[in-house]
């Protein structure tokens, strides 16, 4: 398991009030390195989270790459974007990607739209 994967599931907790209490189920990700898988599951239960590394069966199945997941944890690329990609592959209950979407750290150098508008006012 690399640093970046266990630094995250580590700091589930301080994460987990960005989750809607409504959200319930399971997701497991496949992560496939060039030597071995790992398998990730994550239970959203009433607005919180719990991971474990398990190959159970889930709601939702994600299949990814490994640096490409590292990439994600670290907020260098964004879930929806691999999706659109075809970098990920999603099968079964497609609406509880989101819930780990809002997980993940904002994506580096990313600015609140109020930030760009505001530059964009003193630049006129």
């Amino acid at each position: 398991m690399s640093a970046t994967t266990e630094a995250f599931f580590a700091g589930l907790d301080e994460r987990a009030p960005r989750i809607p209490p409504t959200i319930d189920g399971t997701v497991r990700f496949d992560v496939r390195y060039r030597d071995h898988t790992e398998q990730w599951l994550l239970r959203f239960v009433a607005g919180g989270v719990q991971a474990e590394r398990s190959g159970a069966d889930a709601d939702c199945v994600a299949v990814v790459d490994g640096p490409l997941f590292e990439r994600l944890l670290r907020g260098e690329d964004r879930l929806s974007s691999a999706f659109v990609r075809y970098a990920i592959t999603i099968e079964g209950d497609f609406t509880k990607v989101p819930a780990f979407e809002w997980l993940l750290p904002d994506t580096v150098g990313a600015r609140h739209p109020r930030q760009l508008a505001e530059g964009w006012g003193r630049a006129r």
